[in-house]
Order: structure tokens, then sequence, then C-alpha cells
């Protein structure tokens, strides 16, 4: 992959392209930066950069130090079947795909009684990635059990086993889910989002869009589900197709 180069203070560093692209954004970056990509990445021979990615998303977590505000970047391509959970164990860590569409960065959760990504440590964020219909016992594509954490810009296609896509556990607190579309393509699913505890305060579900396919297929219970009230729970412009 062709190379420039970028001074950066007194350093000069040489950048691919899309190193380059992502570090002339404009954002804020403070930890660091890891790619990951199924077809050429490697865990124990990787680097986690773009010519030597790591391979999975649970092997470049563990590189991560808590706090530092460390991205994990899912290259376009990038394709893995789950049958172990990637556990978002460290603190502040942002794990986003990139590319647009399909060739966005895709995570199946396999045949396994498992979360796809269960968040567990706080203010983390899971962005910009697609989940195809899951595998036989699955319990969700993510699951929220810490504070302060963020769901964005996700697509989710939702299938005969997928009962609950994003469930949100007591220890959720203030966690920010916005900007997804999620759509059923079998009958079966319960519904996208369930908060499972009457503690998950502070709650933002804000401008996420629902097809539940038709009549006959439509989520079981609602779109976005609680069976209990909450405190300071704001969800605003959601729109749904189909079930409630």
């Amino acid at each position: 992959m062709p190379k420039k180069t970028l001074r950066t203070g007194q350093f000069t560093r040489i950048f691919t392209p899309v190193e380059l692209s992502i570090e002339s954004s404009g954002l804020p970056k403070t930890g660091r930066v890891f790619y990951v990509h199924s077809g050429t990445g490697a865990n124990a021979d990787g680097r986690g950069t773009v010519d030597a990615p790591f391979a999975t998303g649970a092997y470049a977590v563990g590189k991560c130090v808590a706090s530092k505000g460390d991205v994990i970047y899912a290259m376009p391509g990038h394709a893995e079947t789950l049958t172990a959970k990637i556990t978002l164990s460290v603190a502040g860590v942002s794990l986003i795909g990139l590319g647009t569409g399909r060739s966005r960065a895709a995570l199946t959760v396999g045949a396994a009684a498992i979360d796809g990504i269960d968040i567990t440590a706080a203010n983390c964020r899971v962005s910009n990635l697609h989940f195809p219909a899951g595998g036989t016992g699955v319990t969700a594509r993510i699951n929220i059990d810490a504070a302060d954490a963020e769901v964005d810009n996700c697509s989710f296609l939702c299938g005969a086993n997928d009962l609950l896509t994003i469930t949100l556990t007591a220890n959720g607190l203030r966690a920010y889910v916005h900007d997804n579309v999620a759509e059923v393509t079998a009958n079966g699913p319960d519904s996208w989002i369930k908060i499972e505890s009457a503690s998950a305060h502070g709650l933002l579900i804000h401008g996420n869009h629902g097809n539940g396919m038709n009549d006959t297929n439509a989520w079981d219970d609602a779109f976005i589900h609680s069976a209990v009230a909450h405190l300071a729970c704001e969800v605003i412009g959601n729109v749904n197709s189909y079930g409630a």
C-alpha cells in the first residue's frame, strides 16, 4: 500500500492512506490506534497497523490500556464469526468499523449461547459495524453491562435466532444508543433492545430505525422493550415499521 509522510511535532512518521485519512480527520485521539482484518491480519505476528493488522477484535482489546482513549478500527471487509464473545473489559475503548454499507466490518454471532460483544467496562463505544443474523442460542449481539456505553450507526439483521439484539443490565447506566438500523429477516425476534432492570437509569435511545418485516414476523414484544419503570429514560425519535 502506498505511504505518505506526515511530520508530527519533532518527529516524522510514515502513514498509509487509510491512516493518514484518520489522522487528518480532526478527531481528537489520546490513545493508541489498532487495526483488525480477518483476511490479512494475524494476532501473534501482527502489529495492529494497517499493513500488519490483528486478526480479531478480542485480541486487539487485550492490547488496549484503560482510560487512555484507545481505538480499534475494524477494516472494510473484516468478517468474524464469533463463537466466543468480544469482551470490552478495558475502560474507554472504542471498537469502530471502517467503510460504508455492507462493506463495513461484519460480526456474526455464531451458534453459541453468548453475547457477541459484552461491554463490561465504562465509557466504551461500538460504532459503524454490521451484524448479520446470528446462529442458534445467541443471547444478544451486544450486552451493555457497564456505565456510559455508546452504540451508534450500526446495522443489524435480526433472524430467527436473534430473539434479543441489544440488552441493557442494571449496570448499563447512561447508555447512549442512537442512529442504528435493525431489520427483521425471519420470524423469531422478541425485541431489538431489551432493558432488563429498573436500575438502568439515565438512558438515551435516540433516532434508531426498525423494520419488523411484516405483521407475522414483527417484533414479538416491541422494537424497544422494558417491563419496568425507569428514571430519566429518554426514548425519542425512534421509528419502527411493523410491530410495536
